[in-house]
């Protein structure tokens, strides 16, 4: 097999049914979106492989909607991120109860951080965090600093302007700052 194909070529492969071509695209991608995916269902492993099939199932049904000019990675990620707000609107909707304590740290918490960071629980409170992001600011966040996408790349999978990536993430930094804020160095007690 061409290994070397990018992955855009290995895509009009299998929309010529060259069903060997979804397994590279997976080997290539799978680790990938399971951990953007994971991020975006706030942890839950077996919803996040769900959607993980679901997605490459997407990829193998939807292949003649792709457009070879665009880019394979936004085309996919866009798929799985779509997938994941669905899901999370369902959930959603399923819950009779809203959580009404969004603090992130109890009383008393400051005084149980660890210098240096904790990292499991730093780990924790940004997961809780990230939660609390609208889906578009919590995608927007994962996409640049955990799967290290560009500017551009995240607003065609958001179908958004890059000023409003921009602004979702500097927003997004701003919320996480405030809110772990007792793990900034110069915050911390000795």
């Amino acid at each position: 097999m061409d290994q070397h194909l990018s992955d855009e070529a290995w895509m009009i492969r299998l929309q010529g049914s060259d069903h060997a071509a979804l397994e590279v695209l997976y080997h290539r991608y799978a680790d990938r979106l399971m951990g953007f995916l994971y991020k975006m269902v706030s942890g839950d492993r077996a919803l996040a492989e769900d959607l993980l099939h679901d997605v490459f199932l997407r990829v193998a049904s939807q292949a003649h909607r792709f457009d070879a000019g665009r880019s394979f990675r936004a085309w996919v990620f866009t798929i799985a991120a779509n997938l994941a707000r669905n899901q999370l609107r369902t959930i959603h909707r399923e819950q009779e109860e809203v959580n009404p304590d969004l603090g992130i740290l109890d009383s008393g918490d400051e005084d149980r951080l660890l210098h240096p960071i904790d990292q499991p629980q730093f780990a924790r409170l940004l997961d809780q965090a990230l939660d609390e992001l609208s889906s578009a600011k919590r995608t927007a966040f994962l996409l640049r600093y955990q799967i290290h996408l560009p500017l551009e790349e995240i607003a065609e999978i958001q179908g958004c302007s890059t000023g409003t990536v921009k602004s979702r993430l500097f927003y997004t930094l701003r919320y996480l700052e405030t809110r772990l804020h007792h793990f900034h160095p110069l915050n911390q007690s000795s």
